[in-house]
């Protein structure tokens, strides 16, 4: 299963404050599960996919676990 990273950022609960990272799934809706699975703190994710992918691995990320 081919994967990508995303870039998120996630509202914790009564929108105190915001969280951004980046995650690896094989989709936007598998990696907003993967962000509100890591934390039940958060309560809306926006995901966005990375365009240069190549050199969005190159940096940090989180896995989510969906590999094949």
């Amino acid at each position: 299963m081919k994967t990508y990273i995303w870039s998120y950022e996630a509202t914790t609960c009564n929108g105190v404050g915001t969280i951004k990272g980046r995650i690896e799934a094989p989709n936007g809706y598998k990696a907003q599960l993967a962000v509100k699975d890591n934390n039940l703190m958060i309560e809306s994710v926006k995901v966005k996919l990375l365009k240069n992918q190549n050199q969005a691995r190159k940096e940090r990320f989180e896995t989510a676990g969906f590999h094949a």
